[in-house]
């Protein structure tokens, strides 16, 4: 349902929103896409600038929560929820997930309100398949680099 819904899409706008609604219907806060500039063309002429996810500004969390794996469930603290999500209010937990079968193109996340929503050992096979699904979708409205 999800993959027809963003394929619909008519804008990555229309496309964003879809998603965000996808997971405000199964109960969670909302779901958000970070991408790494360095492998998306984000700026001017385009207005996808707000999606950027600076690298740098990355590492120390993707060290701390990720380390080697692709996807983390639990917590973040507040100048981490910083980094990723500077608008989001009240999150109690994130389920995040490295974009591209390389795990390099940017970050997928889901927040719940609820601290013990989202915990490490839960099954990741869906944030797996999104991870996958959603730079190809993209690539309709933002070339790579």
């Amino acid at each position: 349902y999800l993959q027809r819904s963003l394929t619909a899409a008519s804008s990555l706008d229309d496309m964003l929103m879809r998603f965000h609604r996808w997971a405000r219907d199964l109960g969670l806060a909302g779901a958000s896409l970070r991408l790494f500039p360095d492998r998306w063309r984000l700026g001017a002429p385009s207005n996808h600038t707000h999606l950027a996810l600076s690298r740098q500004s990355f590492e120390p969390l993707r060290i701390q929560r990720l380390g080697q794996e692709q996807h983390y469930l639990g917590p973040l603290n507040g100048p981490e929820l910083l980094v990723v999500l500077p608008e989001a209010k009240a999150v109690g937990s994130v389920a995040m997930s490295m974009l591209g079968s390389d795990a390099d193109l940017g970050v997928v996340l889901f927040t719940s309100r609820d601290a013990s929503h989202y915990q490490q050992g839960q099954g990741t096979q869906l944030l797996h398949e999104i991870a996958l699904m959603l730079p190809e979708l993209l690539e309709r409205w933002i070339e790579r680099v």
